[in-house]
């Protein structure tokens, strides 16, 4: 059984799908409302696992995956770098004005280039 918005996405025009193809139900019928409110919690659940994984990938940083760089070490580094891309292509002098940058680190922070 599956349901689908009508014409121009109205209200209460709704067309039901069974295994027997389209099925003919009365707006205002108990089975109508459950499936319109079944459809609309599954709708409701997908938005909110699709915006919980994008707000996850947002929030991953590949400085994160760099053992020994907290969020600390990640702030300083990109406070003076600025971007991703300027702390990958920096030199290693320069890295290493950064409190707690190990020569393992710089290794690391290379390799993601």
């Amino acid at each position: 059984l599956a349901i689908k918005k009508g014409s121009n996405r109205k209200a209460l025009t709704e067309t039901i799908y069974s295994v027997k193809g389209q099925e003919d139900v009365p707006n205002r019928s108990e089975l109508f409302v459950l499936l319109t409110k079944a459809r609309d919690e599954a709708h409701r659940f997908a938005i909110k696992a699709n915006r919980s994984a994008k707000s996850k990938s947002i929030t991953v940083s590949k400085l994160d995956t760099i053992v020994g760089i907290g969020p600390q070490r990640r702030m300083a580094l990109l406070k003076k770098f600025k971007s991703m891309d300027a702390i990958i292509n920096a030199s290693s002098r320069d890295l290493k004005e950064i409190p707690g940058i190990t020569p393992a680190i710089i290794k690391s922070l290379k390799a993601l280039n």
